[in-house]
């Protein structure tokens, strides 16, 4: 049976400066101040707490004063632009899944740390009728 999967960033990760800061760094400004004239619009009170978010949730680290993006976050963000459909051989009722059937699902696309993006994604799933 084919089913949709949908993929969201869970709270705080899906604000506008969180998603700033990973294509900012994905683009190459990886320093504070980089971050800073990259991303004018924001301040640095919001630019600050984008960052302590995407540090507590592992989608960012620091490496020598650089900042390192995920690597499964090029993928991870991509999942949350458009759903994903699936042929999956157990039926799953319809909803959001818990973090176990979650996890396969993010094993079986490729993902390389399926506990990162169950911590930081939730998905629903709705049956398609073909």
């Amino acid at each position: 049976m084919k089913n949709k999967l949908s993929f969201h960033w869970r709270f705080p990760l899906f604000k506008q400066e969180c998603t700033g800061i990973m294509h900012a760094v994905d683009h190459g400004h990886q320093d504070p101040d980089s971050l800073q004239s990259a991303l004018p619009f924001f301040s640095p009170y919001r630019l600050s707490e984008g960052l302590s978010s995407l540090l507590r949730f592992d989608l960012i680290y620091l490496d020598k004063d650089k900042l390192i993006l995920a690597t499964d976050w090029l993928l991870l963000n991509k999942l949350t632009k458009e759903p994903l459909l699936l042929e999956l051989d157990n039926s799953l009722p319809a909803g959001n899944l818990h973090q176990n059937e979650a996890s396969a699902i993010f094993q079986m696309i490729g993902l390389n740390d399926p506990y990162l993006a169950t911590s930081v994604l939730t998905v629903s799933i709705e049956a398609i009728n073909s």
